[in-house]
Order: C-alpha cells, then structure tokens, then sequence
C-alpha cells in the first residue's frame, strides 16, 4: 500500500535531485508524479520500503519524511495537522529538529518551531516525551519560504559515507574523477530496473562502478589505459561490491557483449586539452563508443553521460541514433559546467 511522502532535495543541485527523484520512481515501478511544493521540497506516493529505498540510493535528495504537519501561515497550530489519528503512528519519545531551507519568510527561530511542534504534538498525545539521546520517533521539520513542513523521517542520505569515498581519499585518484554523489545520480538516472547489469565504458577511477555495485547493480568498467584500469579496480575492491563488479582492461569501440545484455550506461567520458586517445581524434572515438553500445545495450535502456557544456558531440547525438530526454547542468567550478545528458534509443 503506497503513502504520501516528501522529498527534500539537496540545495547543491535542485535540478538534479528533482530528476534523480524521477527516475527512482521509474525504477521502483511506482505511478506517482513527483510534485513540487516548494523548490527544494517534492511530494510523491509509495510504498514505506521504497521509501526508505529511494532516500538510500540517493546522490541528491537530502532526506524523506511522511509529512504531519503543514502550515503556510508561519504559526502550527492544530489544524496544521495532516492526520487525524497522530498517537497510532508517533511513538514516544521524540526528538524534533527544525531545519531552514535558504532564507525562509517566517521570522522564528528553529527552536521556537520546535517547541511549537512539539506543543501541538503533545495536545494531540498526552504524555508526549522527549529524548535526544535515544528518540523512538524523529521529526524533521522544514522551513521554505513561508511554508513550514513536518514529517517522520524516514532516511537521511549518508553524507559521511559519500564523503568517504570521494576522490581524494581513494586509493587511487585523478583530478578529473567524479563525486559519488554524481556518480549515483547518474547510475539513478538511466532508470536501470533494480539488480540489472550497469556499464561504464570510460571507467577511469571507478567513480561509477563503486556506486552501482554499492546500489546491488552488477557493474562492469571498461578502460583502455592499462594502469588507470588497474587503479580504478584497486578503488572498486576497497571502497565498492568488487563480488557484483567486472572490471576489463579494453576499448570501448570493439565491445565484446551479448546483444541486449546491458540494462543502463552511466559514464564520464574522457575530455579536455590534455586528453589523448590512441588511434584518434576524442569526438570521432566518442562517437563509435556510442554506436556500439546501441547494439549491447536494451531497447528500453538509458544512456547517461557527463560531458562539458558545449561539447560538439552533444548536438549529434541523434545522428547516431540516441534522443536527448533530459538536459541537466553541473556547475564544477567557474571555468568547468558538466552537461548530464540522459538518452535513450531513438525508435
């Protein structure tokens, strides 16, 4: 039985997360439209475990509550409440936390909400406690803008672990490898149904292997440079599934698959003035590597890629026989924007 819930999504890239948050839907088979109610906050329906699936997978949305409590007038009161039996799904003790999202309208601080809260809780459930130490039930409350949103949480994306695996603490690392974050973002974003096949035909580090066998996809990376294979399958052992993960030394243009064999492709390809590809120009390469991977790939599959903004290869995509379904932007630093395409096959 599918229930409300709501989405905060990561202040770093709204876009992404409200596409993320899309697409895990897709995954997760579930009819729900996302909605926006706020920018950074996104309604949808599902069932309580993909719920707690979605928030687990996630490389930008921030948490998942079931909402509770909803007021746009900037004072919870009463009739703030969403649910008429609160004492059947709110065990004591609590703890609530009031967050701001960006600079909201309301003039009240984060503690006067959560006493406000906790107030009209305690009208509704007599007996009400606190604990900070070990909460039975935890209570997220956020402000946007003039609304005020409450919920149970249901999962917050671990930051830590994400922060863990970034490039500068891997094993084996290069200025251009990309933030798990990213990486499972994009891995969410080709829609792959869940324990299918991923591929990553420019594996480099192993940015996106990691992810996609840490989310239970069987991964495999492909790389032609010998040493940076063996790096990145160093990372994959030590920081991803190495038992869900394939990792080969090869070129992406003569890829040795089964047809119909790969379920997703996620994949950061290689750019840039100090790029060097054997046996020719980046473009032409690139555009082979894409004219193989429609014959191995599914025909519902997506193909995910991150490419600078502008890349001349963007605009031929449908030559080759891919549609641009989205077009999302990454600001890396002030002289680099990533453009996340994602395609599909064209008919």
């Amino acid at each position: 039985m599918n229930d409300r819930y709501v989405a905060i999504l990561s202040g770093d890239n709204v876009a992404l997360g409200s596409a993320e948050l899309r697409a895990l839907l897709r995954i997760f088979n579930q009819k729900s439209a996302a909605q926006h109610i706020s920018r950074r906050m996104m309604i949808f329906e599902a069932s309580d475990e993909d719920a707690a699936e979605i928030i687990r997978r996630a490389g930008y949305i921030k948490s998942v509550i079931k909402p509770i409590i909803s007021e746009s007038s900037g004072e919870v009161c009463e009739s703030s409440l969403l649910i008429d039996n609160i004492q059947d799904i709110i065990q004591s003790p609590v703890v609530i936390r009031a967050e701001k999202l960006g600079v909201p309208s309301i003039d009240q601080s984060s503690r006067t909400i959560e006493k406000n809260v906790f107030d009209v809780l305690n009208r509704a459930i007599p007996d009400l406690r606190i604990s900070y130490e070990s909460p039975s039930t935890v209570i997220k409350i956020y402000v946007e803008g003039g609304l005020i949103l409450g919920g149970i949480l249901i999962g917050e994306k671990d930051a830590r672990s994400l922060e863990m695996r970034r490039p500068g603490r891997r094993p084996f690392t290069h200025p251009s490898a990309i933030h798990p974050k990213l990486a499972r973002c994009m891995v969410n974003l080709t829609s792959a149904r869940r324990n299918g096949c991923i591929l990553d035909p420019f594996m480099g580090t192993g940015s996106i292997p990691i992810e996609a066998s840490l989310m239970g996809y069987t991964s495999i990376g492909v790389e032609l440079k010998g040493w940076i294979c063996f790096g990145g399958a160093k990372n994959v052992r030590l920081l991803g599934d190495y038992s869900r993960s394939h990792i080969v030394v090869g070129d992406s243009r003569m890829l040795m698959f089964a047809r119909r064999f790969v379920d997703g492709v996620a994949t950061d390809p290689p750019y840039g003035r100090s790029t060097t590809i054997l046996g020719g120009e980046l473009s032409r390469m690139l555009e082979a590597v894409f004219a193989q991977l429609l014959e191995i790939v599914k025909k519902d599959a997506r193909i995910v890629m991150a490419l600078p903004e502008g890349t001349p290869l963007i605009d031929r995509l449908d030559s080759i026989g891919l549609r641009i379904d989205e077009r999302l932007k990454e600001r890396v630093h002030s002289s680099l924007i990533r453009e996340i395409i994602v395609c599909s096959i064209s008919a």
